[in-house]
């Protein structure tokens, strides 16, 4: 067996002028059609010092 990424769907969303709100909602529009198969879902989230919170709810 090899160790193959088999990604289904690989999204970046920018933040414009590293500003965040609470009320504005980040989308992604997927099209997955099998929803049957089991699929790993993973999230990566990047921030730096001009993200003055400590918390963050996905």
């Amino acid at each position: 067996m090899s160790c193959q990424i088999n990604d289904i769907y690989n999204d970046i969303q920018k933040i414009p002028d590293a500003k965040w709100h609470s009320k504005q909602e980040i989308t992604f529009q997927t099209s997955i059609h099998d929803t049957l198969v089991p699929l790993d879902v993973y999230i990566q989230l990047r921030n730096n010092q001009k993200y003055p919170y400590s918390n963050l709810y996905l």
